[in-house]
């Protein structure tokens, strides 16, 4: 009899071993899949835009300039994917966690499934930029201009764009990867050692770039230099159709029990007294809890924010200071304002956040008890809450480059632009460039919202959507958009200047059109998240 019940508690043991082990199984696919889906998504986006610049790029420099002598995407030392791959590793993961641990699985399962998401999310990007880089130089080969890679390996026959993808998985994987573990730095360790732990985590991006010859790392080497705990967190609140019952302040995207201790108990309701008192009470006690859900939304937004405006501004930082002090040891006068060099990266560094905040904030949203309505309000406050961030940091990087070049001896601009001579001309630029940043957030809330509602339909929702980026460039006369559509010809490619603009009707008509931008994206937003499915179609 004892011989029969161990074997019956060691057959127990082994079966709840064996359930346990393909649960984990299951949960790592499914963190797997959905890494990669973010990656093809918007890698996929990516290699478009890039696609569609670089024609118009090798279009112009053959009609009106002297022509290229080399790939464009060494312009970008091998490309700037890594940087957007980087960014949805520090967001993606972070967001999926509760979601992830809410549903049964494990963190060895997401840390499993966030490693194979970011490796074949890799390989996807590689084909990508294989087919880009074979089109490249068929395009150019067309228009009679020679074709070279000074960074990357060789595209050479099929063994070369098999190379090409094997090296570009391997930048991709380790970028998203890296993203990954500064998010896991700065939730274990917080700011501080967060940060410094992020410099460490670094390592791996400057070794696949000094391996792969590609990135910031081998343009700064030189390529003749080359060489061949336990859950912190228990799951989200319970689904309630009623309006929640814990505590004001208690977030829904927050711990439990750690912060706010269990939850009242539903005490039965009373008849009332007063006719219609039980209605004006559901009636506030639902909007209560929608502010409350609002404000959860608008917090993740705003630590995600500062998380991102970290790292671009102090990249930003860097880059300008040294592109000053360089031009001024080589003897040249740069002219034109570094940011403006680069057509406005300060709202490609914030726009994720609103992709993210339709797709995957969503079902966690809901799942706490929110509903869509509360998500769409957090969302918008947390764009004019981070647009006016942006705002303010924009002017103070202008000042601040405008200082050091004319304490050193340089001439400075703006490229396009709104006026920025005198005061109420500053602080128009503030207004109007909070007002860019909002819009850019609000359309990728808007397009991750068409994504959910229409799955590979929504492609053909982008070009409505983008419409309001379209026109706050334009407002603005910055971006990519706005800084093309103000250029003029003197009298060729080679000596086009952007114009420059001055008056205080040009800063108003600047807001205005940038403050209509913003409404319509809001618009827009509004009525794609409404009736957005939890998961996608």
């Amino acid at each position: 009899m004892t011989a029969t019940r161990t074997r019956d508690t060691a057959t127990a043991a082994g079966d709840r071993d064996a359930a346990a082990h393909a649960a984990d199984r299951r949960a790592a696919r499914v963190a797997s899949g959905g890494a990669v889906r973010v990656i093809r998504t918007i890698g996929g986006w990516y290699w478009l835009i890039f696609s569609v610049v670089a024609v118009l790029i090798s279009v112009l420099m053959t009609r009106y300039g002297d022509g290229l002598d080399g790939a464009v995407l060494d312009s970008q030392m091998g490309g700037s994917s890594r940087w957007v791959v980087l960014v949805l590793g520090i967001i993606v993961p972070a967001t999926y966690l509760r979601l992830h641990l809410a549903a049964g699985g494990t963190r060895r399962a997401l840390v499993a499934g966030t490693v194979r998401g970011g490796l074949l999310g890799g390989l996807v990007l590689g084909g990508f930029t294989a087919v880009y880089l074979t089109g490249e130089r068929l395009l150019l080969g067309a228009m009679g201009q020679t074709w070279t890679r000074e960074f990357g390996p060789p595209l050479d026959g099929w063994a070369g764009i098999a190379l090409t993808v094997l090296t570009e998985a391997g930048v991709v994987g380790t970028y998203y990867l890296v993203g990954a573990t500064i998010a896991a730095g700065y939730r274990c360790y917080g700011v501080v050692l967060g940060t410094l732990y992020a410099v460490v985590a670094l390592v791996p991006g400057a070794v696949v770039d000094l391996a792969t010859h590609t990135g910031a790392t081998a343009i700064v080497v030189g390529p003749g230099n080359l060489p061949g705990e336990r859950a912190a967190c228990c799951s989200p609140w319970p689904v309630r159709s009623s309006p929640s019952p814990w505590p004001p302040g208690c977030s829904v995207y927050r711990c439990w029990p750690s912060r706010c201790g269990r939850p009242p108990e539903e005490a039965p309701m009373s008849a009332p007294t007063v006719p219609g008192t039980a209605a004006t009470t559901r009636t506030a006690l639902t909007a209560a809890a929608r502010r409350r859900g609002a404000a959860a939304v608008t917090g993740w937004m705003r630590r995600g924010a500062l998380v991102a405006g970290v790292w671009f501004w102090g990249f930003y930082a860097v880059y300008a200071v040294a592109l000053i002090l360089g031009n001024v040891l080589a003897g040249n006068d740069l002219e034109t304002s570094a940011l403006d060099v680069t057509l406005g990266a300060q709202r490609w560094a914030v726009v994720w956040i609103g992709v993210v905040a339709a797709t995957a904030l969503l079902p966690v949203h809901v799942a706490a008890g929110g509903d869509r309505r509360s998500l769409a309000a957090g969302v918008v406050r947390g764009a004019l809450l981070v647009g006016g961030a942006y705002g303010v940091l924009v002017v103070l990087a202008l000042l601040g480059e405008r200082l050091l070049s004319t304490s050193l001896g340089m001439t400075w601009s703006r490229l396009g632009a709104l006026p920025f001579d005198e005061p109420l001309a500053v602080l128009g630029t503030a207004v109007a460039e909070a007002l860019v940043v909002t819009t850019y957030i609000l359309v990728g809330a808007s397009v991750g919202a068409g994504f959910m509602r229409a799955r590979a339909w929504g492609t053909l929702l982008m070009i409505p959507l983008l419409v309001p980026a379209a026109l706050v460039d334009l407002a603005t006369r910055t971006g990519v958009v706005g800084t093309v559509a103000n250029v003029e010809l003197r009298p060729d490619l080679d000596h086009a200047v952007v114009l420059a603009a001055d008056g205080l009707d040009t800063t108003l008509l600047g807001v205005g059109g940038a403050a209509l931008a913003a409404l319509l994206a809001a618009a827009a937003l509004h009525a794609l998240l409404r009736t957005a499915p939890v998961r996608p179609r």
